[in-house]
């Protein structure tokens, strides 16, 4: 796992994502990527055309997680994705990018545990990667 730099983004939203509204956001997060991204297949791709794919791929393979910063999320998803998250879940863009650059790599690491994208290419959102977002707010 990565150091605290990509997941800083979510202890420090401030007035923005709380514990409670993780667990509403990680639902609408999961449908944008399954159902508008083309599952992690289709994440994967943006991310590689963003000249992020390294960072990506790090998520995906056995080893350490390489942070992301919110602008980088930004350029990977594009503006129309992350306006999507953040009209579906009420929360700024601001606040969306800031938790992306800290859910995406969990969420990524937690879908991919034999190191691939599974055939389904979908991302898993469960108990797990919820306990394991929940500890950055202790």
């Amino acid at each position: 796992m990565g150091g605290l730099g990509g997941l800083g983004g979510l202890g420090g939203l401030g007035g923005g994502i709380n514990l409670g509204s993780l667990s509403a956001l990680l639902p609408v997060i999961l449908s944008v990527i399954n159902n508008q991204q083309g599952g992690l297949g289709g994440l994967a791709d943006k991310f590689q055309r963003g000249g992020l794919g390294d960072i990506f791929n790090s998520w995906v393979n056995h080893g350490e997680n390489r942070d992301i910063s919110p602008q980088q999320v930004d350029t990977a998803l594009g503006p129309d994705t992350v306006d999507s998250i953040a009209q579906q879940s009420g929360h700024s863009r601001d606040d969306i990018l800031g938790s992306l650059s800290g859910i995406l790599p969990q969420l990524v690491d937690k879908s991919t545990p034999d190191g691939q994208i599974p055939a389904d290419g979908q991302a898993r959102g469960d108990n797990d990667i919820l306990n394991s977002l929940s500890s950055l707010f202790k």
